[in-house]
Order: structure tokens, then sequence, then C-alpha cells
């Protein structure tokens, strides 16, 4: 009878060895799964108050009275708006802001023309179609406890070191004074 209770606690600890780290794996990727979720959704939620902070062309103090704010103070500003709401979440360092501003609507990005024509690098003038691009580069969470797993049992990781989150909004410029 205790030679049978052995036997069956050697077959529950190599179980338990095998599916480990299986269930390891899945956890982690889960939590990952969700963290760049929530990264993803901090940017997109940044980018759309930016971009509405930077079509009207006035940034708090400067544009009291109808003045308009100078284009990298507009600059500066959309990018401290993307990063605002979150809190510390999204590091400053990180995020690229890329504005393009085109006059006509022929010449904004298409199939045609992925980048668009005739654009103009910053904020944009009144009356302008504006794309914002928002880029933000995530490090894993959870990336070097992936790599020490898969090192350890054998095989390579195709796990990514880092995520690119990126969200695009195209907005028109309100009709401020230039």
């Amino acid at each position: 009878m205790t030679r049978r209770r052995l036997g069956e606690r050697g077959t529950t600890a190599v179980e338990f060895a095998i599916l480990a780290p299986l269930f390891l794996l899945i956890s982690i990727g889960v939590i990952e799964l969700g963290m760049q979720g929530a990264v993803s959704v901090a940017l997109n939620l940044g980018a759309r108050n930016a971009s509405r902070l930077g079509t009207t062309g006035t940034i708090g103090a400067v544009g009291v009275n109808g003045a308009l704010a100078s284009d990298a103070a507009r600059q500066d500003a959309v990018r401290s708006k993307v990063l605002e709401p979150t809190g510390g979440f999204l590091v400053d360092g990180n995020l690229t802001v890329t504005q393009t501003a085109f006059s006509k609507v022929v010449d904004l990005p298409s199939t045609a023309y992925p980048n668009g024509q005739n654009g103009i690098t910053g904020p944009g003038a009144a009356g302008r179609f504006v794309q914002y691009t928002f880029t933000y580069l995530q490090p894993t969470y959870s990336g070097d406890l992936i790599a020490f797993l898969t090192a350890y049992f054998g095989g390579t990781s195709a796990f990514p070191k880092v995520f690119v989150h990126t969200s695009t909004i195209l907005v028109t410029n309100e009709p401020f004074q230039n």
C-alpha cells in the first residue's frame, strides 16, 4: 500500500513539472496582452484629446483673447496632452508625435499616396487638414521571463522585446486667426 502511494505522488510531481511552465507561460501571456491593450487604449485616448487641442490653435493663457500659440507651443501642448490623462502610465521618451498639414483634400493620404502629397510638417494653419500620428514604443513587461523560460526549455522566443503602438487621427483645423 505504501509503495502505491509513493508512485502516485511521483506521477503527480512529474505531471506538475511538465504542466506548470505551460500554465505559467499562458498566464504571463494573458497579463502581457492585457497590459499592452491598456497602453493602446491610453494612447488612443490621449491622441484624441491631443488632436482636439491642436485643432483650436490656442493653448491655455497663450490663446486668450484670440492670440494664437506658436507652432512649437502647439506641438509641445499636443505631446503633453497625450501623456497627461495616463498619470505616468505612458513615458515621454517612448512617444513620437508626427504632424503633417495638408491644404487640399486631394493631398491627403490615400491608397495611391499613403503618405499624402504636398504635406507640411507641423500643426498647420487655420482650415488645414492635419494628420496626427502618435507612435509609442512599449517594452514588454515579461520579456526577460519569457526569454528565460524559452531558453530553459531549449527553444527560441519569437516574442518581441518591444511593442509598437500607433494611433493616427485626421482632423481639420478650426478657422482661428493666423
